[in-house]
C-alpha cells in the first residue's frame, strides 16, 4: 500500500566547487508523516550519459517516498555541469557531492 508524499525540488550546496560547480539540483520525496517516526533516508544517484530526471531513478524515487522513506535523487557533479562522467575523478566527485548530501539530509533530523 502506497502513502502520500509530497516532492520539492531543491539545491544541494557543495562544500566546494568542483568542475565548476558549487550546487546540485536535486528532487526531495518527503513522505506525509515525516518527521515522526522512523528516520530513514535514501540518496539516489543516476548513472553516467543520464541526470536526475532518468525515468528509473525517477520511479525508484517516487516509489519509495510514497513507501515511507525520506528520498533524494540528485545530479552528480559532471550531470549539473553538462559534461561527461569522464571528465572528473570519481574520487573527488564522491567526497564533494556525498559531503553536501550529507549535509543536506542532517537538516532534517
Amino acid at each position: 500500500m502506497e502513502h502520500a508524499a509530497r516532492f520539492e525540488e531543491v539545491q544541494i550546496q557543495l562544500p566546494e566547487p568542483l568542475g565548476g560547480v558549487d550546487q546540485l539540483s536535486a528532487v526531495v520525496g518527503i513522505p506525509e508523516w515525516w518527521p515522526t517516526g522512523d528516520r530513514i533516508a535514501v540518496a539516489i544517484a543516476h548513472g553516467a550519459g543520464t541526470d536526475l530526471n532518468d525515468p528509473l531513478v525517477e520511479a525508484v524515487h517516487r516509489h519509495l517516498a510514497h513507501c515511507k522513506y525520506l528520498t533524494l535523487r540528485f545530479n552528480m557533479p559532471f550531470a549539473e555541469a553538462g559534461g561527461a562522467a569522464e571528465e572528473q575523478s570519481p574520487e573527488i566527485m564522491d567526497r564533494r557531492s556525498g559531503s553536501g548530501i550529507f549535509h543536506f539530509f542532517s537538516s532534517f533530523f
